[in-house]
């Protein structure tokens, strides 16, 4: 799917060049930094989980945590999913474990918690990205376009899978076509015999793509007609009470979300439309340094489309 860019101007372009030219640092609640609790009377905090950071580079969260795991067993807690290809920082919890370095993870603990880490924990990012051989000019103007203006709340490429075919794969799952979702699966690196195989978790995982998938589309619609939607766009589910034009013409009901067939059933949301942040940067020659925050879900790549207008 070809999205439209919300700003008319000419890109700034650039490229990222190794991973270390984008850095992610998590940003979680204040409650897990808390060294004191004050109910009963001030007293020292002295949780059951141990509270890590974890840095990695190159390398995708389920990869590090699987690593760790391998270390020092049980469950492992954390708030979000960090992009493969850069250099991340996040935080982790565990009820074992040590400090730990080597090639491309590094882990450190930073102190103690009562409370599992769990995805609704996290509250945002925080980005520094340089750019290659971008116009400066045009990066100043298309940064001071996007402070005032925001940007559409896309779905990063990320979402879709090294392949891109993530949500192909989804589109599948819920219109019953499980020989051609299998068939995909097993195209991907998978060896499977049948779907039925393959944990819910997983096939919920592409379902939600295809989800993600239609929001882009809706919100496509909206951008092309040069309109600015300040509320909420429907993350299309089996709880959607007014069906989408774009579900429509895909020819499904949210009811298809329930799938039967492998006890699987997708719920409804609502994503907001369009974001604003502070966008930071530092220009030397066509060289470029951006800083900003995005809340929870939100995608610097949605950001640096709209900069750049280099599709991504």
């Amino acid at each position: 799917m070809k999205l439209p860019y919300w700003t008319r101007s000419a890109g700034a372009g650039g490229k990222i060049k190794s991973p270390e030219d984008f850095i992610v640092k998590e940003l979680l609640h204040r409650k897990y930094f808390a060294r004191y609790a004050t109910q009963g009377g001030v007293r020292r905090k002295e949780g059951k989980y141990g509270l890590f950071l974890l840095k990695k580079r190159n390398m995708t969260t389920r990869d590090a945590v699987q690593i760790l795991r391998r270390k020092f067993g049980g469950p492992i807690g954390f708030a979000g999913l960090k992009d493969k290809k850069a250099v991340t920082e996040q935080y982790i919890t565990m009820r074992e474990g040590t400090d730990f370095l080597e090639e491309n993870i590094e882990l450190r603990k930073v102190g103690t918690t009562d409370s599992f880490l769990s995805k609704g924990d996290l509250l945002g990012n925080e980005f520094i990205i340089t750019l290659h051989g971008c116009n400066a000019a045009r990066l100043e103007q298309a940064a001071k376009k996007l402070n005032r203006r925001g940007f559409p709340n896309y779905f990063g490429p990320q979402r879709f899978g090294s392949r891109g075919n993530n949500h192909f794969i989804g589109r599948n799952i819920v219109k019953r076509k499980f020989k051609e979702a299998l068939r995909l699966i097993n195209k991907s690196g998978g060896s499977y015999s049948d779907i039925r195989q393959i944990s819910k978790d997983v096939l919920k995982f592409y379902v939600n793509a295809y989800q993600s998938w239609l929001f882009n589309a809706i919100l496509g619609g909206y951008v092309r007609k040069g309109g600015y939607f300040g509320g909420y766009l429907p993350v299309a589910g089996f709880s959607t009470k007014r069906t989408p034009d774009v579900l429509r013409k895909e020819k499904l009901q949210p009811k298809d979300f329930i799938v039967d067939e492998l006890r699987l059933a997708c719920s409804g949301a609502r994503r907001k439309a369009f974001i604003k942040t502070c966008l930071l940067y530092t220009i030397t020659g066509n060289r470029a340094v951006l800083r900003f925050r995005l809340p929870a879900g939100s995608y610097a790549t949605a950001v640096l489309r709209e900069i750049t207008k280099v599709p991504l």
